[in-house]
């Protein structure tokens, strides 16, 4: 006897069992359909929002390095920071929220980041190092300089200072 045998055609009655037999995954219902539509769409809008929430922190940091505006008549408080100096970090989180009863037409908010040309620049030329405010007027005259870390309050006092100097 021969081992390589011809399997005969498949008829009928032997053909293989489609996707309805025992083990098959029963048919897509619409209300199945419904919510893992909403489940995708729940996850497309958690994505889409922290895309949008980073492009904002990153556009904010963008406007926060325009050190162009100083002397343009709205006075600008300048933060001499280091990304990676933890006090620097401290002071630039309280100055923000101090910042946070000024209008953009009252009072400026800008950094001058040390690892930048033109930040390193900016310090050099106030004779600053890390961790400091420097307070400007609207004509960009410098009004005081706020060297360590200093809680929200009291920069606000300061900031409020400026802003109605």
């Amino acid at each position: 006897m021969s081992k390589n045998r011809r399997k005969k055609p498949a008829t009928k009655g032997h053909r293989k069992q489609s996707a309805s037999g025992p083990n098959a995954a029963p048919p897509t219902t619409r209300r199945a359909m419904l919510r893992n539509i909403a489940a995708f769409g729940a996850v497309g809008v958690a994505v889409a929002g922290g895309v949008g929430f980073l492009a904002h922190g990153v556009m904010a940091s963008v406007a926060e390095a325009d050190l162009d505006v100083i002397g343009q008549g709205v006075p600008v408080i300048v933060q001499i920071h280091d990304p990676s100096c933890p006090d620097c970090t401290r002071l630039q989180r309280e100055a923000r929220a101090a910042m946070r009863d000024f209008n953009d037409d009252q009072l400026l908010y800008r950094v001058a980041n040390l690892t930048t040309e033109k930040g390193a620049r900016f310090a050099a030329g106030h004779g600053q190092g890390r961790v400091t405010l420097i307070l400007l007027n609207a004509q960009g005259r410098r009004v005081q300089v706020v060297n360590g870390v200093h809680d929200r309050q009291s920069l606000a006092q300061d900031f409020a200072l400026l802003a109605a100097d």
